[in-house]
């Protein structure tokens, strides 16, 4: 898999549109490669906080969680109540250093007090649980299972063995069990270019790959979405182009969320790794986790990582973890 800077999935990078008569008109492909790039920026939870590298051990003592409008809270505190939720999402930046200890320092406090935790993860897609498992199970390497899912440089070169990687491995550590929660980047794309109904006449051995909202989810959530593209145009093409990648951006919140009511332990924890658009001020995958799982208590986390974010209203998150601590 191509991977552009920030974590940007090649697979979602536009190719030459094409009409029955060659290549489509000059501006419509301009209008669709400026507006796939503009949300794909922001929908990719795309930051540039790498800076300098803060040590494991040191992230509960270093950063700042609190509810929106209110005082600091401990760690143990944050975990206390991670663990009387249901399912905990932790909406990252991809490439935020001190937001991917703080994930991983979550899966190693929770699995602690608890073998009954499953982490469910964007970044994987349905279609290599059996790579998953088989690293589980000790069949093939760590150096061979990210090769095999394509995931070496998920979010930049070196990430996965950074970042991602050490989350797997505390999960199994502690015994509890790592999903690929995501849609395979094929089904996502056959929503973007020839919508849901295609995806309805796959059999069943590929059709449990993928899901898709019915109905479909709008208001504010596609409101924000269609914001991206204000300055390229409010016209009937820009309103088609538009909502083809809605439907793409659909697809991965209802896989993420089925994928995750599909494997919540009964009487445990899961902890979903998300990014930030797909969870924050009530995103899709936190809209469909809702309405899969109405009993469920289901605590939202943003992980912010820029100090010079304006202030939110409404909040973002049921909590915030401020990540952009000084010693990161």
């Amino acid at each position: 898999m191509i991977h552009l800077p920030c974590g940007i999935p090649g697979h979602v990078v536009p190719r030459p549109l094409r009409a029955r008569g060659g290549l489509v008109h000059n501006t419509r492909l301009l209008l669709f490669l400026a507006c796939s790039m503009a949300i794909l920026f922001v929908v990719s939870g795309c930051g540039t906080n790498q800076g300098s590298r803060m040590k494991p051990e040191a992230v509960r003592d270093s950063v700042t969680i609190h509810a929106p409008g209110e005082d600091a809270i401990t760690w143990e505190e944050f975990i206390d109540a991670a663990g009387r939720a249901d399912v905990v999402v932790l909406g990252e930046m991809h490439d935020d250093h001190v937001g991917h200890l703080v994930q991983r320092a979550v899966v190693e406090d929770l699995v602690s007090r608890s073998s009954n935790v499953v982490v469910a993860m964007e970044m994987l897609e349905r279609d290599e649980q059996i790579l998953v498992d088989d690293y589980r199970d000790g069949l093939i390497s760590a150096e061979v299972f990210a090769s095999r899912t394509g995931s070496s440089a998920w979010a930049g070169e070196g990430s996965w063995v950074d970042w991602y990687q050490p989350i797997i491995d505390a999960a199994h550590a502690g015994g509890g069990r790592v999903i690929a929660a995501n849609a395979p980047r094929r089904y996502v794309r056959v929503a973007r270019q020839d919508g849901w109904e295609r995806l309805a006449e796959l059999p069943d051995e590929r059709r449990m790959f993928v899901e898709w909202p019915d109905p479909p989810i709008r208001g504010d959530y596609y409101e924000r979405f269609r914001g991206l593209m204000n300055d390229h145009g409010e016209d009937e093409e820009m309103d088609e182009i538009a909502d083809s990648f809605f439907r793409s951006q659909q697809t991965w919140d209802a896989t993420m969320a089925g994928s995750v009511a599909m494997h919540h332990p009964r009487g445990g924890t899961t902890i979903l790794l998300v990014g930030q658009f797909h969870s924050n001020n009530d995103g899709g995958t936190v809209q469909m986790l809702r309405r899969l799982m109405p009993r469920a208590s289901i605590l939202v986390v943003c992980l912010r990582a820029d100090q010079d974010d304006p202030p939110d209203d409404p909040p973002p998150a049921d909590l915030v973890v401020e990540t952009w601590t000084e010693a990161r």
